[in-house]
This record gives structure tokens, sequence and C-alpha cells, in this order.
């Protein structure tokens, strides 16, 4: 590839060389593949070029995916803010919903309790059962002891009139 220098004047135009490697970015002004300053473009070419290519620097970042999702994020979000600040103002403010969530919570909490205390609840006719039962168990303990208190009375009496006996005999006579 030859450049073109303005001392030699050659037939041939200026030589077109590829766009550099080095210079890949968005924001670099279009190449225009010239290799010198002196070209066969008009100014009014160069000015059109320039303007575009800055219209094209200025204009890429809203055409970004990213910047794109990131505005509906937060276009999203507003809108649910404000949806919550009108849902606020219709059910009376903040202590107003505070008041209702805690009486909502007590009543739930009143029906688990309800449930549970039906779910455990006795019969009346199993609770009369197991009252009689209860009875004839205390009955017939207290039978048990009467007995045993009575063999104990019966063996102290034995053991009595056995040591009166024994007394008997020793005795110094």
């Amino acid at each position: 590839m030859t450049d073109f220098n303005p001392r030699i004047i050659t037939s041939s135009p200026p030589s077109v060389r590829s766009r550099p490697l080095f210079d890949q970015s968005p924001d670099s002004p279009p190449y225009t593949g010239v290799s010198t300053p002196f070209s066969d473009t008009s100014v009014v070419e160069k000015l059109s070029d320039q303007r575009s290519a800055g219209h094209r620097r200025s204009m890429q970042p809203l055409s970004s995916p990213i910047r794109a999702d990131s505005q509906m994020r937060q276009m999203t979000t507003e809108r649910q803010q404000a949806r919550d600040r009108r849902a606020m103002r219709m059910r009376g403010g903040i202590d107003k919903m505070e008041r209702q969530v805690a009486q909502l919570e007590q009543i739930q909490e009143r029906r688990v309790l309800d449930s549970q205390a039906t779910y455990h609840m006795l019969d009346p006719e199993k609770a009369a059962a197991l009252e009689r039962e209860q009875e004839e168990q205390e009955d017939d303990e207290t039978l048990r002891f009467i007995e045993e208190y009575q063999w104990c009375e019966d063996e102290l009496r034995r053991e009595q009139e056995l040591i009166e006996a024994m007394l008997a005999r020793f005795s110094i006579s």
C-alpha cells in the first residue's frame, strides 16, 4: 500500500486502507478509508459524516438492550410505587392498615385456637365414663388400703400376744 505524498504527483487515486484493528470502539469517528487528509470528498460530505457519526455516538446508548431493560425496570418500579401510594391513600394510611392487619391476625389466631380446642375437646359422655372409672379405681384403692390396714393391725396384735406369752415364760419366779 502506498500513501499519498503531496510532493509526488501521480495519476492514481489515493490508496484506501481497511479500518485499523486497534480502533474498533463505537465512540470513534467513522473510518472513511482514505489515507490522507487530502481526499476527493467535499466539505459538505465531511460535515454530514461527522454529524451522523456524532448522532450515532449519542444515540447508541439508548439502543442498548441493557439500558432498555434498566429503564423498563425503573418504570415498572415507579408504577408499582405509585400503585402502592394510591392503595395506601385508599386504605386510610399506614396506621389504619397496621390496625387492620393486627385485627386480622387476632381473628386468624382465634380461629386456630378454636379449631385446636374443638379437636382436643372430650366428648361429655367419655368424660363422664372416665370420671366413673376413676371413682371406681379410687374405691378399689380405698378398699385395698383398708384391708391392708386391718391385716397390719391383726399382725401387730398377734406379735403382742406372742411377746406377752414369751415374757410370761421367762419370768423369775
